[in-house]
């Protein structure tokens, strides 16, 4: 399965792919919570792309403390990101 690629884009309640088109709407209605669930819409693909990089990491037949480090670095960002908009987003 695919995805429009990153970097998706809020702008108030509609997200924007990096081209202009239109991603998805969050309702209005959804008491107060707007800002919210655009933000985490607007991070999934980095939030894809954290676990996918924490798993392969988690996967590998030995991990070193650098590995662990750089795991909770790599989901970390991502969290930040969905809960505040700020964040690095690995591009």
């Amino acid at each position: 399965m695919r995805h429009t690629p990153k970097p998706w884009i809020k702008d108030r309640n509609i997200i924007f792919d990096n081209f202009g088109s239109e991603i998805a709407r969050v309702d209005y209605s959804m008491h107060g919570c707007v800002q919210g669930n655009a933000l985490l819409i607007t991070s999934a693909p980095i939030l894809l792309e954290a676990c996918q990089g924490t798993l392969a990491i988690l996967l590998q037949n030995k991990l070193y403390p650098a590995d662990i480090k750089a795991a909770k670095v790599f989901l970390n960002n991502a969290i930040d990101l969905a809960l505040t908009g700020e964040g690095k987003d690995g591009s």
